[in-house]
C-alpha cells in the first residue's frame, strides 16, 4: 500500500536506530569524494604514501575528517608492526611518551588539547620532536580554528599541509545522500533527496541518521504517497529548520488544490493527508486545526472510507493528484 486509501497503515513501535556513524570500512575506497573535500582526500593519500609527512585537517564536525584519519591508518597499518592507529589528541597530550615515536602519529580532535595550557605545551613539544626527526604526523581539528592558534601549535608551520574541509553545498549533499541511500539499500524519490540536501540541518551523521530511520520502516519511498509519508517519518529531523512545518504545507496545498470534485472539503483532505498518509500524531494535527483528537481521527477515517468506495473513483483520482501536487510544491 502506498497511498493509504484502502487500508489503515500499521503503526510501528519505535526502534533504536543504533549508532549513527559506525566505524566500519572507513577506507579511501568508501570515502565520498566531493569538490569540497577533494584536496583533503588527495593529501591524506599522499600522507599514507609517505609523500606528505605533516598534514592538518580543519573543518566542522561530521564531514569526513575522522574518516580520512582511519583510512590513512588502514593504509599505513601493514607497514608498521607496532602502529597504534588513530588516537584522541587530549589523551595523547597527557602522556606523549607512551607512544612509539618511530611510527606515524594520527590525532583526532586536536582542538580538545588546546583548552588547557599544560596539555597544549606537551603536545607542542611532542610535535616539535616529530618535525625535527621527520616522523609522519596527521592531525584533525574540529570547528573553527584561528590561523594564529594553528601557527602557535604547529612547529615549522611552513612544512605543514593545511586542508580545510568546509560544509558541502546543497548539490554535494544530494550526491552524498544518494550514495548513502544506495549503501543502505533505500530507493527514494528525487524530491526526498532534494529535501535531505536542502532542508535537513546538521552534518553527515544527521543525514545518515535520517536514512537509517527510513530504513527502519521500509526501503521503498519513491511514489508521491510514500514521499509524503517519509516527510512525516523524518519530521523530527526537520524540526531545527524554522521554515519547515509539514502541517502548514499540507493545509495550504489543500486550500490551493484545484479539485475537480466539488464535494471534497479542503480541510478534510488536509486532515486525511496528515493523519493517514504522513502519519503525523493525532494530537499535533488536532492542535493545528484547533479541534479535539477524536474528531480528527473520525474525520480522517470517514474521508478515507468515502474515497475508497468504488463509486467515488473520481475523488480517489483527485486525492492521488493532490499528493503529486503537494510533493511538487515541497520543492517550491
Amino acid at each position: 500500500m502506498t497511498t493509504g486509501l484502502n487500508n489503515a497503515p500499521t503503526r510501528r513501535l519505535p526502534h533504536s536506530p543504533g549508532p549513527l556513524c559506525q566505524r566500519i570500512n572507513l577506507t579511501f575506497g568508501s570515502f565520498m569524494c566531493l569538490p569540497s573535500n577533494m584536496h583533503a582526500l588527495e593529501t591524506a593519500r599522499l600522507f599514507s604514501n609517505r609523500s606528505a609527512p605533516f598534514v592538518a585537517l580543519v573543518g566542522p564536525s561530521g564531514w569526513g575528517k575522522t574518516h580520512l584519519l582511519h583510512a590513512s591508518s588502514d593504509a599505513l597499518r601493514p607497514e608498521f608492526l607496532r602502529f597504534v592507529g588513530v588516537s584522541e589528541a587530549a589523551d595523547y597530550a597527557v602522556n606523549p611518551g607512551r607512544r612509539d615515536v618511530h611510527t606515524p602519529l594520527l590525532l583526532d580532535n586536536v582542538q580538545g588539547a588546546l583548552d588547557r595550557s599544560r596539555p597544549r605545551l606537551q603536545l607542542r613539544l611532542a610535535l616539535e620532536r616529530r618535525v625535527r626527526s621527520g616522523r609522519p604526523t596527521l592531525l584533525s581539528f574540529t570547528g573553527s580554528v584561528s590561523s594564529l592558534a594553528l601557527r602557535t601549535l604547529l612547529p615549522s608551520f611552513k612544512d605543514w599541509i593545511l586542508c580545510h574541509i568546509p560544509v558541502p553545498k546543497a548539490a554535494e549533499r544530494e550526491l552524498l545522500a544518494r550514495e548513502m541511500a544506495k549503501a543502505e539499500g533505500l530507493v527514494l524519490s528525487d524530491c526526498l533527496f532534494w529535501l535531505l540536501a536542502n532542508q535537513l540541518a546538521g552534518n553527515g551523521c544527521s543525514l545518515l541518521g535520517a536514512l537509517k530511520r527510513l530504513r527502519l520502516h521500509q526501503t521503498q519511498w519513491r511514489d508521491p504517497g510514500m514521499t509524503l509519508r517519509a516527510c512525516g517519518v523524518l519530521n523530527p529531523f526537520f524540526a531545527d529548520n524554522s521554515g519547515w512545518d509539514l502541517r502548514e504545507h499540507i493545509a495550504s496545498c489543500a486550500q490551493e488544490f484545484p479539485s475537480e470534485c466539488g464535494g471534497m472539503r479542503s480541510e478534510d483532505l488536509a486532515i486525511f493527508a496528515m493523519l493517514r498518509i504522513a502519519l503525523l500524531a493525532e494530537a499535533d494535527v488536532a492542535q493545528f486545526f484547533q479541534i479535539v483528537p477524536a474528531a480528527v481521527y473520525t474525520r480522517a477515517i470517514r474521508f478515507e472510507e468515502r474515497v475508497s468506495s468504488p463509486r467515488n473513483s473520481d475523488e480517489r483520482a483527485d486525492v492521488l493528484r493532490f499528493l503529486r501536487y503537494t510533493i511538487a510544491k515541497l520543492r517550491g
